[in-house]
């Protein structure tokens, strides 16, 4: 799944990848962190975690860290 508020949202667990490897898993809470966003996938994000559990990756456009790319693919396997 490439819409990582919706992998949080429908995923009990998460594994996000990185050229080919796994670089995170676990809750969304625990894997959606703009730490580890923008360490493997070079953006810069906000997340947002609701009471509910919910949590929701809003990408920060005028502060992209590597502006060269336009299209950032993520790859996130939902785990049940």
């Amino acid at each position: 799944m490439h819409d990582l508020t919706l992998a949080g949202l429908y995923s009990d667990r998460l594994c996000l990848l990185h050229q080919g490897f796994r670089v995170a898993t676990g809750t969304a809470a625990e894997v959606l962190r703009p730490e580890t966003l923008a360490e493997f996938y070079g953006v810069s994000v906000r997340v947002h975690h609701e009471p509910d559990g919910t949590v929701v990756v809003i990408d920060r456009k005028s502060t992209r860290l590597n502006s060269s790319h336009l299209v950032i693919s993520y790859a996130v396997f939902c785990l049940k």
